[in-house]
């Protein structure tokens, strides 16, 4: 199981066509519009730093979050670092809508003076305890911004065709995996439940080679139902492909 990066769409679209309306809203109610968000608000307002009016607004907009995470948990206090500038040195939105790619988890980049923000379902079918784990490990993955830039920028220049594009970036987000892996090992989240927080258990589970990880999504079943090969393998061929200015030639 794995959540998606939200990114290729804004940012190619915004490098090819020169702009691109960003209309979401922020979890405070304001518009995630083009500025400067870094000097938006004060570091702390009414005793609150920012990191901490967005984790708290993450609790409000998904209200089956209430109580299932103290705000002195290891694990709460980073995410509100998170938020802050700890993760890619700005500061990073929560978004209240629901996810534009119908994954359960997506985040964007800070993008021409949009801010980074992210997105977590509010599907009463994932459990509290796994939102908390994709919340977390969307804050991973969003570390993986200028990988991903770079390998979008190869892509377009030719460099490496929709296989390697799509290997390469399955690579990212199993790396991001295996960050969230260590850290909730270090900092378990209370009251686990195997059955109902799938993600947060495959998150925890034994650590697997990202050769066997690979296995998974190359067979029929996986890939047919659920794979993240074939999610970037699709913004590859729908957008970058048509806009490639030389053919690379296929890896083998």
């Amino acid at each position: 199981m794995m959540t998606r990066i939200n990114h290729f769409l804004l940012g190619t679209l915004l490098t090819l066509g020169g702009g691109l309306a960003c209309n979401r809203t922020a979890g405070d109610g304001s518009e995630l519009s083009e500025g400067n968000h870094e000097a938006s608000s004060a570091p702390v307002v009414g005793g609150q730093s920012f990191g901490e009016r967005q984790l708290e607004q993450f609790v409000s907009d998904r209200p089956e979050m209430q109580g299932t995470l103290p705000k002195d948990h290891a694990v709460y206090r980073w995410l509100v670092r998170s938020f802050e500038k700890e993760r890619i040195g700005s500061r990073i939105y929560w978004v209240p809508d629901q996810t534009s790619t119908g994954e359960k988890a997506e985040h964007a980049p800070a993008y021409r003076g949009y801010p980074a923000y992210i997105c977590i379902t509010a599907g009463l079918d994932t459990s509290p305890i796994d939102k908390w784990t994709m919340l977390v490990f969307e804050m991973f993955n969003i570390e993986n911004t200028e990988s991903m830039r770079l390998l979008t920028e190869s892509g377009l220049a030719g460099k490496i065709d929709g296989n390697t594009f799509a290997r390469k970036c399955v690579a990212l987000e199993f790396n991001a995996a295996q960050k969230a892996r260590n850290f909730f090992r270090e900092n378990p989240l209370p009251n686990p439940n195997e059955a109902r927080d799938v993600f947060y258990h495959w998150i925890i589970s034994e650590e697997t080679a990202l050769h066997d990880h690979e296995k998974l999504w190359e067979s029929a079943d996986h890939y047919l139902e659920d794979s993240n090969y074939r999610h970037f393998k699709k913004h590859y061929d729908e957008y970058i492909a048509p806009f490639v200015t030389s053919c690379p030639s296929e890896s083998p």
